[in-house]
């Protein structure tokens, strides 16, 4: 008897988790967003536009945790404080694009465009930002913990106070990037061009900076507390000597 009941409780108590992971979005609203370009503050969780061109669009608060907009053109659209954990982005049009206080959390946005897109004090912990357009960027203040942005474009980007902290940035293009008092702590940035970039400030302990090149950056006050500069392209055109570790050995 005991077991049965058991057997009962597992059941009914699989059968709750999995309408709890059930996506349930709103058709109407869905509609709403095809038909006028605005759904503020929508419940769109897990859905699929119906068209390919948000171009403008007004989404500001929107639930769209787990939506699928890979390749959708979102230029200029506005998705201030929207939730798109987990969401599919890849290679969407982004350009313009507004994403002040945005849930970008375990995103992927890999190969996306995102050129002069705000995304001031957004989460994008875990995300996924592989080889994406991010030149002009604003990401100040913004939370990049353990995100991948690998072989990503960031010149010119500003992530000024930004958390980067055990960021993957390895070959990641920084060329002219604000980053002053930014937190790279444990960050990869092998291979990384941070030429004419502004670390002043910056909390740069224990990050990976071997084969970087820092030509003319600004390091004023940065933290260097274990900084691997193996390899690395001081600020003066030299090279930094095997086994540099916290200074560059000429």
């Amino acid at each position: 008897m005991k077991r049965i009941f058991v057997l009962i409780c597992m059941t009914f108590l699989g059968m709750l988790l999995i309408t709890g992971g059930a996506t349930a979005f709103d058709p109407v609203q869905l509609q709403q967003l095809k038909d006028t370009n605005q759904c503020q503050d929508c419940d769109l969780e897990g859905a699929k536009p119906l068209k390919t061109n948000l171009i403008g669009a007004n989404l500001r608060g929107a639930n769209l945790r787990g939506a699928n907009l890979g390749r959708i053109l979102l230029i200029g659209a506005n998705l201030s404080g929207a939730d798109l954990r987990g969401a599919n982005l890849s290679r969407a049009d982004l350009r313009g694009t507004k994403l002040l206080k945005t849930n970008l959390s375990m995103a992927n946005l890999s190969m996306a465009l995102l050129i002069g897109a705000d995304l001031s004090n957004a989460s994008l912990s875990g995300a996924n930002l592989i080889k994406a357009n991010l030149i002009g960027a604003n990401f100040h203040g913004a939370d990049l913990t353990w995100a991948n942005l690998m072989g990503a474009y960031m010149i010119g980007a500003n992530l000024k106070s930004a958390n980067l902290c055990k960021a993957k940035l390895l070959k990641t293009n920084l060329i002219g990037a604000n980053l002053i008092g930014a937190n790279l702590a444990e960050a990869n940035l092998a291979g990384a061009k941070l030429n004419n970039a502004n670390l002043c400030g910056a909390n740069l302990s224990a990050v990976n900076l071997a084969g970087a090149k820092l030509n003319n950056a600004s390091l004023c006050g940065a933290y260097w507390s274990d900084a691997n500069l193996t390899g690395a392209t001081w600020t003066d055109g030299s090279k930094c000597k095997k086994g540099s570790i916290r200074e560059c050995k000429k």
